[in-house]
């Protein structure tokens, strides 16, 4: 049932967001502000905060994020591999002993974040996620000019974790890309 119900709310939500949330055609909407899916889905106030500034023009004054595009198929929790020593003994080993540090990276280029912002903003929740891992190894987070910082944790490229839930979540490719470069 609860699956349902959430169905429900992403299609109404996303017929909502088609047509304006605010009653106007698809045409008279501004494509220059960011009031797409994920803001609108998103009901956490740190991320109307940061809708409501986005739809004043004040964009966020700096994007920090997380991600490693080589990292994304790689297993976060490696099942130990036995290996057999010289005596013949088995011992239990870590399949990578040390993890890659993780690389934060910020930009505080105007043409960049918006892009940045317009990609995250465009994401699409499909359905809660069968993934139900709490670990979070990539963020994007984006800093007003008055220091409120909005954070978005995924799980994977296609999982996003909010409020202690994880959602599918479907991209164009975009936020991925400008996060690589």
């Amino acid at each position: 049932m609860k699956n349902i119900i959430l169905k429900i709310c992403v299609i109404m939500t996303a017929l909502l967001c088609l047509t304006g949330c605010s009653g106007k055609s698809a045409e008279k909407v501004n494509t220059n502000t960011v009031a797409g899916f994920l803001f609108s889905f998103d009901q956490r106030e740190k991320t109307r905060m940061l809708a409501d500034a986005i739809e004043k023009k004040e964009y966020p004054v700096k994007i920090t994020w997380c991600y490693d595009p080589l990292s994304n198929d790689a297993d976060p929790d490696p099942i130990p591999v036995e290996e057999t020593d010289e005596s013949g003994l088995q011992e239990e080993t870590a399949a990578a002993e040390t993890e890659p540090e993780a690389v934060i990276n910020e930009t505080v280029d105007e043409e960049k974040i918006k892009d940045i912002c317009m990609a995250l903003s465009n994401a699409i929740i499909i359905d809660n996620a069968k993934d139900l891992s709490t670990k979070t190894p990539y963020f994007v987070e984006l800093t007003l000019a008055d220091g409120t910082a909005c954070r978005f944790d995924f799980v994977s490229r296609s999982v996003i974790r909010l409020s202690e839930q994880n959602y599918a979540v479907e991209t164009d490719g975009n936020l991925w890309g400008l996060l690589t470069d």
